[in-house]
């Protein structure tokens, strides 16, 4: 390593579209009141790249996730769900108990994955942090 080198961190947001896209944004800091819910963001999540420079050279890191899936929606079971969207095929899907869905208010769904949550789950957990 050379007599030049300087390590950063830069941080993050993706965002997922309801049309399917994704969009990263570099960001000053890692703030979920400042997503905004336009009508086409399903949801967020906050990451990290560490950077290296050496002698001109840019080095990085893998993405390192600071936050979980942050959805704009309601939790909901499968049955929930079913009452919600009639045209569901239901061999697609998983069934069990234990099993969470997002529904969002365009009327599509997503399966919530371990970990994941909706943004009124974040705010509650925020609140009760803080005793708002």
């Amino acid at each position: 390593m050379g007599d030049n080198m300087e390590k950063y961190t830069k941080h993050y947001v993706e965002i997922f579209c309801n049309t399917g896209a994704i969009r990263c944004e570099e960001i000053a800091e890692r703030d979920p009141f400042l997503i905004k819910n336009d009508g086409f963001i399903h949801g967020f999540r906050f990451f990290d790249i560490s950077y290296i420079e050496d002698d001109g050279l840019l080095y990085k890191s893998k993405e390192h996730s600071y936050s979980k899936n942050v959805y704009f929606g309601d939790r909901c079971s499968f049955e929930e769900l079913t009452k919600r969207h009639r045209a569901l095929f239901v061999d697609d899907y998983d069934k069990r108990p234990s099993a969470s869905y997002c529904w969002f208010h365009n009327g599509s769904f997503i399966k919530l994955e371990d970990g994941d949550i909706t943004y009124d789950e974040l705010i509650e957990s925020i609140d009760k942090i803080y005793k708002r």
